[in-house]
């Protein structure tokens, strides 16, 4: 496996020099203040989008394959248990022999002890 050193992209240059521009205008000229905090929401929101967006390359290069051989995925579910999505789910899992992690919500877990014992299993 290579390491490779991680660089910051010209986005994210961008958008800390953009940042940094925002703090001296608001510092040397206070009546900037509301197009700088204006600027870095929008800045703000196209890092939020270029995150959630799968095939973004503005906060860098996407890894498409993990390195080795091993022909496997990592599956994770978030927000549960569901009383009634959460047995549907172990149902279809457990059928295809697939292991799964799940990141719970604690009080979802308090409400729903039998289905975490179920996922646990």
């Amino acid at each position: 496996m290579q390491n490779h050193k991680w660089q910051a992209s010209r986005f994210l240059k961008a958008s800390a020099a953009l940042h940094a521009g925002a703090a001296a205008s608001a510092l040397a000229w206070p009546g900037t203040l509301e197009f700088g905090v204006a600027s870095l929401i929008a800045n703000h929101a196209v890092l939020a989008a270029a995150g959630l967006w799968p095939r973004s390359s503005l906060l860098g290069p996407n890894v498409l394959r993990l390195p080795g051989a091993r022909a496997e995925i990592a599956l994770t579910i978030d927000d549960g248990p569901d009383p009634e999505v959460t047995p549907r789910v172990l149902d279809i899992l457990a059928a295809k022999n697939i292991k799964a992690t799940f990141f719970c919500i604690a009080a979802n877990m308090q409400q729903h002890p039998a289905v975490v014992q179920r996922m646990i299993a």
